[in-house]
């Protein structure tokens, strides 16, 4: 007899709901599964950007906003709008952080040295964010020329060839003392031979550059977007990370901003040889990691709470799996910003295959992925199971529309799999995604490639033997044209099936009776 009924949520990480034409590989493969999915469960989309969850109106969602609604269960305020906000009403040029990082090089006549991302979006780093450091350095007349800029190419969530244009609208371009794109500076699955030759242009163990555009160009000529940029120091001469300077990171996302900062702080770093420096005063917008042991401008807040902690309270197992490309948000992230598992959690993680571009493997993990999800799914022995396929999203970044298509057959093929494992073991199954991208890799209008997140909603299917019965294409349509809910209400639906109450601090709502005939 069976003592348990397994609860599955499957995240299609970057698979919004986009428009029917050639622009959208969704529409363009035509997956059957999720075809199937549509017209025999409840289904319906949710909203997965902007104020949905905490961020400002338009903004497109990220993986990290996605799955930290979804696990806490209200809707969360990020680190962007926090930022920014403090910003636009004066009260960030007051930060102490801010203050004591400038009064560091001052009292030391040294360098502040600011890293982080240059681009477009805001996902990662802001460029208002930049600007207002630089700002602050007007305000209180520290020297231009003491400002070194140490920045990191996007390519992706923003247009791929625009670093030079966003160089150009520096307040003061020659304080640029090193680029290189964010393949490397931000790389988060442990390719330390990335994030050397990016450490070594910002602390001058590399030959400056003194022309940057025909640099850039030639990787351009090669077929490489902004992202691919080899870290370089530019300049007539070199104005490295020295002794005594001070060193701001700016990115407001932890995952990406990790390694580089380890590199720089963590004493017993060995990964590659690193030429120890001292006296140097670190410090972040954020809190990347608290072991860092850096001051941040904005420390976290506290997020009490989450479906993770619930279920654990409740003696309940839950089992979560993705490849180390995403393997933070189902952990990290979902959990409210927490490193350590919660009691009865347990962690399986598949390494992503390392290689230059995503798109030379669009299958990525998913195979091992649901050969052990399956696993899991039969062996009956887990309350809540969480997984995360990351090919629709990762490979929508590279801007490649035959590979995009090929991950989409690819995770639809997985799904089927999956979805026959929950029928046949009566386990309930919910699917969804985090954000949008893999919908739009074109502009319809134009037809130039897109390579950023999108702000369409995201689909949400309700998988289970008892709510199975044939939706008419009018329901289905009529389904998809208004969303019913936000990310925030995964972990209420989620513990409304596992009949678990929810607590207080998750203010979002259950879609169970709203999806449910």
């Amino acid at each position: 007899m069976q003592t348990r009924r397994t609860v599955i949520l499957v995240i299609i990480d970057g698979w919004g709901v986009g428009r029917p034409d050639f622009s959208n590989p969704i529409h363009t493969v035509n997956p059957q599964t999720f075809d199937f999915l549509k017209h025999n469960f409840p289904g319906g989309t949710l909203q997965a950007s902007g104020i949905s969850v905490g961020l400002p109106w338009g903004e497109e969602g990220n993986s990290e906003a996605g799955h930290l609604n979804m696990g806490v269960g209200r809707v969360v305020y990020q680190n962007y709008p926090k930022i920014t906000l403090a910003i636009r009403n004066k009260t960030f040029f007051n930060n102490p952080v801010l203050q004591n990082a400038f009064a560091h090089a001052t009292a030391n006549n040294s360098s502040v040295n600011i890293i982080g991302l240059l681009g477009e979006a805001n996902v990662h780093a802001s460029f208002e964010h930049l600007a207002a450091l630089l700002a602050y350095a007007d305000q209180i007349h520290f020297p231009a020329e003491r400002i070194n800029l140490h920045l990191i190419a996007d390519g992706r969530d923003s247009d791929p060839h625009s670093v030079l244009k966003l160089i150009a609208k520096l307040p003061h371009p020659e304080q640029l003392a090193s680029i290189g794109g964010r393949h490397y500076g931000m790389d988060r699955d442990k390719h330390w031979d990335r994030i050397q030759p990016a450490y070594a242009a910002m602390t001058g163990s590399a030959t400056p550059i003194a022309d940057l555009a025909p640099y850039v160009e030639q990787f351009y000529a090669k077929g490489l977007t902004d992202e691919y940029i080899v870290p370089t120091p530019v300049g007539e001469i070199a104005r490295p990370i020295k002794n005594d300077d001070a060193v701001i990171f700016f990115n407001f996302r932890e995952d990406r901003m990790k390694q580089i900062v380890k590199a720089f702080t963590d004493p017993a770093f060995a990964e590659f040889p690193t030429a120890p420096l001292s006296n140097v005063h670190f410090c972040s917008f954020i809190e990347y990691d608290p072991s860092f042991g850096i001051p941040a401008f904005f420390p976290p807040d506290a997020l009490g709470n989450p479906l993770g902690k619930v279920l654990a309270d409740h003696n309940k197992t839950q089992w979560r799996i993705a490849e180390t490309e995403k393997y933070a948000h189902i952990t990290y992230f979902f959990n409210g910003l927490r490193e350590k598992p919660f009691d009865g959690e347990y962690r399986v993680l598949i390494p992503s295959r390392q290689e230059f571009s995503h798109a030379e493997h669009p299958e990525m993990r998913a195979d091992e992925i649901t050969s052990r999800l399956v696993e899991a799914i039969e062996e009956r022995a887990y309350d809540l199971i969480v997984v995360n396929y990351a090919n629709a999203d990762i490979i929508a970044h590279t801007g490649n529309m035959e590979a995009s298509e090929q991950a989409v057959r690819v995770i639809d093929t997985s799904l089927k799999k999956v979805v026959d494992a929950t029928l046949a073991t009566d386990s309930i199954m919910i699917v969804t995604s985090d954000h949008g991208n893999a919908e739009r890799l074109a502009d319809p209008l134009t037809g130039k490639p897109e390579t950023k997140h999108d702000a369409n909603p995201v689909p949400i299917y309700l998988v289970a033997n008892e709510y199975k019965r044939i939706r008419s294409e009018a329901e289905v349509r009529s389904a998809e044209q208004g969303s019913i809910g936000v990310l925030a209400d995964i972990a209420p639906t989620i513990l409304e099936l596992m009949h678990i109450p929810k607590p207080e601090e998750m203010t979002a709502q259950s879609l169970v009776d709203l999806m449910i005939d």
